[in-house]
């Protein structure tokens, strides 16, 4: 998702709390179906979680180049798997931990 700075913007109140955030810095989003959470990339390629359950933004680890597709596990909705076009990385979401929440490889 790109947008042309000074043109008005109609966003769905999550996309727009991470819009505010990230201040024109989200480049394409890859919604879960449920829409339970979202995994955006960032303008300098970096990839992250953002659950807007608890308005938590989690950095995907050790990923680097450009996703192509992202698939949500129906089963298990913290599985997520990357593909780069030339391999799929699969990744866990752990909302809750001694850490706080984090996105395992």
């Amino acid at each position: 998702m790109q947008v042309p700075s000074g043109q008005p913007v109609t966003l769905v109140p999550t996309v727009r709390l991470l819009f505010t955030v990230f201040c024109r810095g989200i480049v394409r989003l890859f919604p879960q179906p449920s829409g339970a959470r979202l995994l955006f990339e960032d303008e300098k390629g970096g990839l992250h979680l953002f659950n807007p359950v608890n308005d938590h933004v989690v950095a995907v680890p050790g990923f680097s180049g450009r996703a192509d597709n992202v698939m949500w596990d129906s089963t298990d909705q913290n599985v997520i798997v990357i593909a780069d076009g030339s391999a799929l990385h699969t990744y866990l979401y752990v909302p809750v931990s001694l850490n706080g929440p984090q996105v395992r490889h």
